[in-house]
C-alpha cells in the first residue's frame, strides 16, 4: 500500500469520526429543544408545569423520607439509600459537577428560561461511567451520579432557582472559565462569580411544585420502638423508628393510616389525615389511658364497645328501674347506627377520591412509559454510534502505526523502542501535545534504526498489555528506548503513569490502576537490557486538582535507575513542563520534546551528552519566558551509547 493511499484513508476516517460525533451532538440538542421544561406565558414570565419535573431519585414504594428540620424549606432535603442513582429532575445542560463549597459537592444544571437546579450533598458521589461530562445535554430521569456507599442514608438537597441574569443564557460549561479570555466574552470574571450569580437567585418551592407536603409524626412517650408498633401508610409498612427520626413527603390530600400494634397493644386502628401544602402537617400517635389500643390524633373517637364501657362506669345500677335502663340502651343503639351511617358516607367519599387519583396515576404512568421508550431508543442509538466511532478510531490508530513502520530505513535487531502518547483522558483534564510528541519521537527513532512500537490513548488494560508485550520482545544485550507523554502523578516516593480511563477517586485506586514507573525500569533490568533510556514527559499540573480531589502533587519524585539505565524527566520535582512558549507559539510539540528531537539527530554525540545538551537548552528557553523548568537526569550508564554515530 503506497503512502498516498494511506494518507487518503487517514483523511476519510477523520471525516467519518467528525461527522458521526457532530450528528450525535445535534440529536441531543434537538431533544433538549423539543422537551423544554418551562414555557413563558403571555406576560413573558415562566410558568412551571408539574408534569415536566420529577424527584432527583426514584424511591421504594414512593415513600420519600426527608430530614426532620428541613420540612419548611423551599428546597427539598431527601434521605436516599447508599448507591442510589441521582437523576436529572428535568431536561437541561450540566454546567458544573464538583465541590461547590468547602463542605459540599454538587451538580449544577441549567434549564430553559433562567431556571437552575443545584443538587448537593455533604457526602461525595461514587464514580460511574454514566456520569455526564460538563457541557453535555441531559434529559429528565437521566443518571447524573450515584450516592456514596455504606450503611447510612445520604441527605441529598435539591434547590431550584430562578435567576434574572441575561449573561447566564450564554453559559453552557463552567470549565470554559479556565481560559480568562473566554470568561470575558460572556461578561463574568471567574467560575466563582457565575456560581454566586446562580445561588443568589430566587428559590422555587420544590415541594409545592411536586404537589407534596411534609408530614411530621409525634409519638407518645409511652410507646417505644421496642414494642414493635408500626404503621401501614398507603399500603406501605413503616417502622415507628422511622417516624420518630424523620419526616415524610406525601401527596397533598387525604391519606389512610392504619396503626398495627406490637407486643403491648394488640389491636388495629384505621383513620385518615390531610397532607397540606405550604407547611408541615402534625400527626399525633398516642396510647389510650387504659393502654389497650393506640389512638390517632387528639380527636380520636373510641369504638362503640369502648363507649359502652365508659358509660356503664357512671350509670346507677340497681337503683334505676328496668324501663329506664331499656330506654337508655335504645338511645345508645340509635346513636351507634347514626355513627355507622356517617362512617359509611365518609368511606364512600374517600373511595371515590382514591379511584379518581388512581385514574390520574394510570394516565401519568402511560405518559411516563412513552417518554421512557423514546429516551431508551435515543440512548441505544447513541451507544451504537459510540461503538462505531470507537472502531473507526482504532482503525485510524492502526493506520498511523503502519505509516510509521513503513517509513523505516535501516533497522538494527538489538534496538527496540516503546513510544506512548496519552491525550484523550476521560475523567481528568485532557492534553493536547502528548500524541504529537509521541508520533514525532517514533518517527525519529525509526529513522535511527529502532524497531518502534507506537501506542496512542491507551486505557489501563491496553497500557499494561503494551508494556507486557514489549517486555517479552526485549533480550539480553538490547539497547532500549522508552518514551511516555501524558499525565503522571507522585504518590509517596513512587511515580505513576496514568492511562486515559483513570478515575482517581483515591490514592489506593491510582496505585491499582496506574502504571508504576519503577516497575517498568525493573522489568528492563530483569530482561538484562544492555542500555535503557526512559524519557518521561509527564511533569504537568496535577490532573486530579481539576476534579476537586487532593491526590498527589505537581511533577514527579526522584527515581532510582539500575546499572545501565538512564532516566530523564521533562522537568524537576515540583516543576511544570511547558507545552507552549506563549500564544504565538505554533509548534505541535512541547518544549522538552522539540529540543530532544533536534539534539538526537546530531552525529558522533553520545547519549549522555545529548540529554545534558537538552537540559541546558530547555532551561535557557524556559527562563526567557519567565518560567523555571530544569529536566531531571538520573544516570547509571557505563560506557558510551549513541543515537547516530
Amino acid at each position: 500500500m503506497n503512502s498516498k493511499f494511506k494518507s487518503g484513508m487517514l483523511v476519510v476516517l477523520h471525516l467519518l469520526i467528525f461527522g458521526l460525533t457532530t450528528v450525535f451532538a445535534a440529536d441531543l440538542a434537538h431533544v433538549a429543544d423539543k422537551q423544554e421544561i418551562a414555557q413563558p406565558d403571555q406576560s413573558g414570565k415562566v410558568s412551571l408545569t408539574r408534569a415536566n419535573w420529577s424527584w432527583p431519585a426514584e424511591f421504594e414504594n414512593q415513600v420519600i423520607y426527608i430530614a426532620r428540620s428541613t420540612g419548611g424549606d423551599a428546597s427539598s432535603t431527601i434521605l436516599m439509600k447508599p448507591l442510589t442513582p441521582i437523576v436529572s429532575p428535568s431536561d437541561g445542560i450540566v454546567l458544573f459537577s464538583g465541590s461547590i463549597n468547602e463542605f459540599e459537592v454538587g451538580i449544577v444544571l441549567a434549564h430553559s428560561e433562567g431556571l437552575f437546579s443545584v443538587i448537593s450533598s455533604r457526602y461525595p458521589w461514587e464514580s460511574s461511567a454514566a456520569n455526564p461530562l460538563t457541557g453535555s445535554a441531559v434529559i429528565k430521569g437521566q443518571t447524573l451520579a450515584i450516592t456514596k456507599g455504606g450503611s447510612l442514608e445520604i441527605p441529598v438537597k435539591w434547590t431550584l432557582l430562578r435567576v434574572q441574569d441575561d449573561r447566564l443564557t450564554r453559559i453552557r460549561n463552567l470549565d470554559q472559565f479556565t481560559d480568562s479570555s473566554q470568561a470575558n466574552q460572556v461578561g463574568f470574571a471567574s467560575r466563582a462569580e457565575v456560581l454566586k450569580s446562580i445561588f443568589s437567585g430566587k428559590e422555587i418551592d420544590t415541594k409545592r411544585l411536586m404537589n407534596v407536603g411534609p408530614v411530621q409524626f409525634m409519638v407518645d412517650k409511652k410507646i417505644s420502638p421496642k414494642d414493635g408498633t408500626v404503621i401501614n401508610l398507603n399500603k406501605t409498612e413503616i417502622p415507628l423508628s422511622h417516624l420518630i427520626n424523620d419526616e415524610l413527603l406525601l401527596t397533598a390530600g387525604l391519606h389512610d393510616i392504619e396503626i398495627i400494634s406490637g407486643r403491648i397493644f394488640k389491636t388495629k386502628q384505621t383513620s385518615t389525615f390531610d397532607a397540606v401544602l405550604g407547611g408541615t402537617s402534625m400527626v399525633s400517635i398516642e396510647a389510650t389511658r387504659d393502654r389497650d389500643v393506640v389512638a390517632l390524633n387528639s380527636g380520636f373517637v373510641a369504638s362503640t364497645s369502648e363507649s359502652l364501657k365508659q358509660e356503664e362506669k357512671v350509670m346507677p345500677s340497681t337503683s334505676v328501674g328496668d324501663g329506664k335502663i331499656q330506654d337508655a340502651q335504645r338511645e345508645r343503639a340509635r346513636l351507634d347506627q347514626a355513627a355507622i351511617s356517617d362512617e359509611k358516607t365518609r368511606l364512600a367519599q374517600l373511595a371515590a377520591a382514591k379511584e379518581q387519583e388512581r385514574r390520574v396515576q394510570e394516565a401519568r404512568a402511560r405518559e411516563f412509559a412513552e417518554e421512557t421508550r423514546a429516551r431508551d431508543e435515543l440512548l441505544r442509538t447513541a451507544r451504537l454510534r459510540d461503538e462505531e466511532v470507537a472502531k473507526l478510531r482504532q482503525q485510524l490508530a492502526g493506520l498511523e502505526e503502519k505509516k510509521v513502520s513503513s517509513d523505516q530505513t535501516i533497522v538494527f535487531a538489538n534496538r527496540r523502542a516503546l513510544v506512548i502518547g496519552n491525550d484523550s483522558y476521560m475523567q481528568v483534564s485532557k492534553l493536547v501535545n502528548a500524541r504529537e510528541d509521541a508520533r514525532a519521537i517514533a518517527e525519529s527513532l525509526t529513522q535511527l534504526g529502532y524497531q518502534v512500537t507506537l501506542k496512542l490513548d491507551l486505557t489501563e488494560k491496553g497500557m499494561k498489555l503494551a508494556l507486557r508485550n514489549f517486555k517479552e520482545q526485549v533480550g539480553g544485550g538490547d539497547e532500549v528506548m522508552i518514551f511516555y507523554a501524558g499525565h503522571g502523578v507522585q504518590i509517596g516516593a513512587m511515580n505513576y503513569l496514568l492511562p486515559i480511563d483513570i478515575a482517581g477517586e483515591s490514592e489506593e485506586e491510582i496505585k491499582d490502576d496506574g502504571i508504576q514507573l519503577q516497575r517498568v525500569l525493573d522489568d528492563m533490568n530483569e530482561r538484562k537490557a544492555k542500555f535503557t533510556l526512559a524519557m518521561i514527559d509527564a511533569c504537568r499540573d496535577n490532573p486530579f486538582k481539576s476534579v476537586g480531589r487532593n491526590i498527589g502533587g505537581r511533577g514527579l519524585s526522584p527515581t532510582t535507575a539500575a546499572t545501565g539505565q538512564m532516566v530523564i524527566f521533562s522537568a524537576g520535582a515540583g516543576q511544570r513542563a511547558l507545552d507552549k512558549l506563549g500564544p504565538t507559539d505554533k509548534s505541535k510539540n512541547g518544549l522538552f520534546t522539540r529540543i530532544f528531537l533536534k539534539e538526537m539527530q546530531k552525529s558522533g554525540v553520545s547519549i549522555d551528552k545529548v540529554v545534558r545538551n537538552v537540559r541546558n537548552e530547555v532551561v535557557g528557553i524556559a527562563r526567557s519566558v519567565g518560567h523555571e523548568q530544569v529536566p531531571a537526569i538520573y544516570d547509571q550508564v557505563v560506557g558510551d551509547f549513541y543515537f547516530r554515530r
